[in-house]
């Protein structure tokens, strides 16, 4: 899957957008802003520019157990999750919140995986200021 993904993207990064007809009304109103997607295009054309090794590996880590003892982090975190988040269901991330200690959550109804590149975005960001 990721040798064909790499393929497409490497020709063509706007190829992408292909994958993501399952999302929201939220988040596909972010799909349809020309700045998100000249930018996201670029990410993705530089993730995928020397082959898909690199991203796969990180997928790969991400599966697996982190060997963190996240009870034992002791910083304020912010998380911030759209309600309607069709890629990572928004129970991961009460998961996490409920490993970590003191973590401070938002989960925005109506917002979908986009979230940060929409309306919160400000929000989100100046929360993580505050820790």
């Amino acid at each position: 899957m990721f040798a064909k993904f790499t393929h497409d993207v490497r020709r063509d990064p706007t190829a992408v957008f292909s994958m993501m007809t399952n999302l929201g009304p939220a988040d596909q109103e972010i799909l349809g802003r020309e700045d998100f997607r000249r930018a996201f295009a670029a990410n993705v054309a530089e993730a995928f520019r020397q082959g898909s090794p690199g991203p796969a590996h990180d997928y790969t880590l991400e599966a697996r157990p982190w060997g963190v003892p996240l009870n034992q982090i002791r910083v304020l975190i912010e998380i911030w999750h759209g309600e309607d988040d069709r890629l990572v269901s928004p129970q991961a991330s009460r998961i996490l919140a409920a490993a970590l200690l003191g973590a401070t959550t938002h989960f925005v109804a109506g917002e979908g995986h986009l979230l940060l590149a929409g309306h919160h975005a400000k929000a989100a960001l100046q929360s993580a200021l505050r820790g």
